[in-house]
């Protein structure tokens, strides 16, 4: 995808030119992408072929079939060939583009961030296909920000920091917190000091709240949560238990069915987001390309995508444009989001910086609420540790956060009430000082203990 402007590539130890994916592949070498290369309107079937390398002119169907089972068989990855790309799931999304890999017998695999969209039993499934596929002699490059998952999985770890290569280890010779402090050049709070905050008013209210997702599924089953003034409340779920529904009905985005919906004691009927956001609510969301921001426009423009109309970046018709190059410089250094130019579109940010654009939009919104959806995912440990510290301090202004993830450390850590959803019902609600890590675990697996 890239030329180099100098040095070399060796493979299997011979100088090589790679000029393009193509001459990739036909080295041997695959590539499943973070950002999935699939098209939405064709079949799982369809998309694999449409990348076979030895296609032929007048393609035999049941043969490919045949072949295709025959690598989904061998490797666990199980997908209904004749499902169109938008009826997958994303973990179904991400065994589509590794049997496109696998189908042209590479000897060499990229995986880019391959977990940052997936559950931890998804991320689990994936390992188990990771370890079969080094059984059957393929080389692996791994790329993540996850140390956990890297120490799990890995043989060596090579660390990049800033585009450059800063050290090797063999995985059993090194600690995760030796790695952090490498790759962001000093050493990393992974437990964050946090005194528990109790407030006695409600400032959010639903009341069984009934939704459904768009495939006409229940999703959300009589949903009740009640949302303190000022906390931090974390809610935990495996994937797919209406964790992003549940925020989506917060916002307006998602109709429901409910009894009542109060923000700051005000009961909103028919919500809307623009409803929702007049009432100081603001949203992170989990999809960050096609609902967090215009992959289109540049750094200051997705910057003040909810707020263009505000008298500080707008006049009468006019945009206050010197103003607002000043903001998003501001805000470029405080969320140390990295660029090329502030003038290029956020599609050419990796996936990490264009999430540091849609939090620190949010957050320089001044929301009362804020609803953070998978906020760390595509982060480096820096970067998590930073924007922890931000939501800390936000959360001593007075603002409120409702935070839905899937990583239970990241709750913990940072929390002062975790409740757990299962199966669109949350099930229990624990205070920062009995937070047990165990029942929480049992609980996200639907085993609640009175």
């Amino acid at each position: 995808l890239y030329r180099p402007d100098r040095g070399e590539i060796l493979l299997n130890n011979k100088k090589t030119d790679i000029l393009s994916p193509q001459d990739s592949a036909a080295m041997g070498i695959g590539m499943v992408h973070q950002h999935f290369r699939l098209s939405e309107k064709h079949t799982a079937y369809e998309n694999i072929i449409i990348g076979y390398n030895k296609l032929p002119f007048i393609p035999n169907k049941n043969k490919l079939i045949e072949d295709i089972t025959g690598i989904m068989d061998k490797f666990g990855l199980t997908v209904d060939l004749k499902s169109k790309v938008f009826e997958l799931s994303i973990s179904e999304e991400q065994k589509v583009e590794i049997i496109k890999v696998l189908i042209n017998n590479p000897k060499i695999m990229i995986f880019d961030e391959p977990t940052a969209v997936l559950s931890s039993k998804e991320t689990q499934q994936l390992f188990e296909v990771l370890v079969l596929l080094k059984k059957s002699g393929y080389s692996i490059v791994f790329i993540s920000h996850k140390l956990d998952e890297v120490m799990k999985i890995s043989d060596r770890i090579t660390i990049l920091s800033k585009g450059r290569s800063v050290d090797t280890f063999k995985t059993s010779e090194v600690t995760k917190e030796i790695l952090a402090e490498k790759m962001i050049g000093r050493k990393i709070l992974f437990n964050i000091n946090k005194n528990p905050v109790y407030h006695n008013e409600d400032i959010l209210n639903i009341k069984n709240a009934t939704a459904y997702n768009d495939k006409g599924i229940k999703v959300l089953n009589n949903i009740t949560l009640n949302v303190k003034k000022g906390e931090i409340i974390g809610i935990a779920g495996v994937s797919g238990n209406g964790q992003i529904e549940l925020a989506e009905v917060l916002f307006g985005l998602r109709k429901m069915v409910c009894d009542s919906y109060a923000i700051k004691g005000q009961f909103i009927i028919h919500p809307t987001p623009g409803k929702i956001m007049r009432n100081g609510v603001r949203l992170i969301p989990a999809d960050r390309k096609t609902m967090g921001s215009a992959v289109g426009l540049n750094i200051p423009d997705n910057l003040i995508l909810n707020r263009f109309k505000h008298f500080y970046f707008s006049s009468k018709f006019l945009l206050k444009s010197k103003v607002i190059k000043k903001k998003a410089v501001d805000s470029t250094v405080k969320f140390n989001i990295k660029h090329t130019d502030i003038k290029n579109p956020v599609r050419d940010l990796s996936g990490g910086n264009l999430q540091k654009v849609i939090v620190a939009r949010e957050i320089e919104s001044n929301p009362e609420i804020l609803i953070a959806v998978y906020p760390t995912r595509g982060l480096d440990v820096g970067a998590i540790e930073n924007l922890h510290k931000i939501f800390i301090e936000e959360q001593k202004l007075g603002k409120t956060i409702i935070l839905i993830s899937e990583e239970l450390e990241e709750i913990f850590n940072i929390s002062d009430r975790v409740a757990v959803i299962f199966k669109g019902e949350i099930l229990k609600v624990w205070d920062r000082n009995n937070i047990n890590e165990n029942e929480i675990a049992l609980a996200m697996g639907g085993v609640v203990n009175d």
